[in-house]
């Protein structure tokens, strides 16, 4: 098989599927029927809770050889949200995310093409343009101000040249859970390579402690930057993807927010 499927999350995916996944990877002790690795957010120290699931990502780029031990891709999801290779007309759009389609749990028997073991190509998740930029589209839901000093710090860093992080703060497009994609391994060690080295943003006199929804700040700031480097790579031809249609698992068409 060329491709092995990673699941990520602080829940199992959903029982009946767990043929679906190879390997979870949680930053809590489940028990699953599928091989499971709990990886705890302080694994990158106090604040790595801030990271969401980029911990289990970054735990995952330090043992990226072993995983994938004779596989050319890792096909990344999470314990509710995964790519489907094309748009299926069956689904409902979510009331309030539009780039995403929704789906029950008893309807992924009909996304087994999703899942395929023996892909050949690359997959990016559904992109989508902001007419305020991801800059103004952040300072919508998150604190403006981490974006900010988030850009700051790469530059200052070096993190990125200094045309590459006013691109990213710039940029008009963007990819919501960026993270889930089917990656080569090349290509997912250059990309996560330099999100590992952005994370330290969270030990820096910039980056300032949030509480709630917010805490995940990190994640959302290195879901944007994570956004930037697949679009930039495809630019530049490094990656050659097609973009899947972006699908959650849930009873409501609103999808809610986890803490």
């Amino acid at each position: 098989m060329s491709t092995i499927n990673i699941c990520i999350g602080h829940l199992p995916f959903p029982e009946n599927f767990a043929g679906y996944v190879d390997l979870m990877l949680s930053p809590v002790p489940l028990n699953t029927c599928s091989r499971t690795i709990h990886v705890p957010d302080n694994t990158f120290g106090p604040y790595g809770d801030t990271l969401s699931e980029y911990a289990q990502l970054l735990w995952l780029l330090d043992h990226l050889d072993d995983i994938l031990a004779g596989h050319r891709f890792l096909r990344v999801f999470h314990y509710r949200r995964f790519i489907a290779p094309i748009r299926p007309a069956q689904a409902a759009s979510a009331l309030n995310q539009p780039w995403a389609m929704v789906i029950q749990a008893n309807e992924l028997d009909q996304y087994e093409s999703a899942f395929d073991r023996s892909e050949e190509s690359e997959l990016i998740n559904t992109q989508m343009s902001f007419d305020q930029g991801v800059l103004g589209q952040y300072a919508q839901v998150h604190v403006l101000e981490d974006m900010v000093n988030f850009g700051r710090f790469l530059a200052q860093a070096k993190v990125l040249p200094g045309q590459q992080v006013l691109g990213f703060m710039n940029m008009k497009t963007f990819i919501p859970s960026s993270s889930i994609a089917t990656y080569g391994k090349e290509n997912f060690r250059a990309i996560f390579s330099v999100l590992r080295r952005a994370a330290a943003f969270m030990e820096s006199p910039y980056y300032q402690r949030r509480e709630g929804y917010q805490r995940r700040a990190m994640g959302f700031l290195l879901e944007r930057l994570n956004s930037y480097l697949v679009l930039l790579r495809m630019a530049q031809g490094r990656l050659a993807a097609t973009q899947g249609q972006n699908m959650v698992i849930s009873d409501e068409l609103s999808i809610s927010t986890t803490s």
